[in-house]
């Protein structure tokens, strides 16, 4: 058990593709593991992304919003995005993949399972954001990616990635406490039991991790579509509708 949480966390991580420590019933365990993560308000959600380095900020609000997972927000090129029609889209079909400290582009995690490629429509909330991205921080020529590292111009490394999101998320914590105190202040009133509960999902255990927003993202797909597992399995890019409704928090 303690291998198989080892193992998970660098799962989520994206340091590997699957678990190899198998128990029985182990379907069921990994979908466990997606529904344990809460979901974050949205207002807390765009709070992070403003926390994070601007070159990186887009990158929360794909995780969280459409629900992308960190190797396949990692391995964004220019010519994923069509904005010229009157849907703008995304199409994911690469994620970073992670071997003896080298960073490659590879195919999906789902592409065994027959899901090579999925193309979303961008919410209107983003697509000012994804064009300024585009304009500012991505590398020249179609294939120019969106996030990449200054110092030789790879696709980033999920540990630092993750750091500058914990950061991001320790960060708006601590603005949280400091508005709680001002309200107190001016009310007299405590901070709110909601509040106290973001604040630990953000910091507890570790802290939050990316793989959390894409549980963002599903949760508020499930909501916004009134239920539409079908829906929702096309944005997570499932086989299995019984994984959409693991992965979501529906209540």
């Amino acid at each position: 058990n303690l291998l198989r949480a080892i193992m998970n966390t660098a799962l989520d991580d994206e340091l590997i593709e699957v678990n190899p420590v198998r128990i029985k019933d182990a379907s069921h365990a990994q979908a466990g593991r997606e529904s344990d993560l809460d979901p974050l308000p949205v207002e807390v959600l765009f709070a992070v992304a403003d926390a994070m380095p601007e070159r990186y900020r887009l990158g929360v609000l794909l995780g969280g919003v459409m629900a992308m997972r960190s190797g396949e927000v990692r391995a964004m090129q220019r010519r994923d995005f069509n904005l010229a029609g009157d849907v703008p889209t995304v199409k994911v079909e690469r994620a970073v993949k992670e071997a003896d400290n080298i960073t490659t582009l590879g195919p999906l995690k789902t592409a065994r399972r027959g899901i090579a490629t999925r193309t979303l429509p961008i919410p209107a909330v983003l697509v000012d954001d994804v064009k300024a991205h585009l304009r500012n921080h991505t590398q020249l020529g179609r294939d120019g990616l969106l996030f990449w590292r200054t110092k030789d111009g790879e696709p980033v490394r999920s540990a630092d990635w993750l750091r500058f999101f914990k950061r991001a998320c320790r960060n708006v914590a601590r603005q949280m406490v400091i508005d709680a105190e001002i309200h107190r202040q001016q009310t007299g009133e405590p901070e709110s039991d909601e509040s106290q509960r973001i604040r630990e999902l953000l910091t507890g255990n570790g802290g939050y991790i990316f793989h959390g927003t894409r549980v963002t993202g599903l949760t508020w797909a499930y909501r916004l579509s009134s239920g539409n597992l079908r829906a929702v399995q096309a944005i997570a890019g499932h086989t299995s509708p019984k994984i959409d409704r693991k992965s979501t928090r529906l209540n």
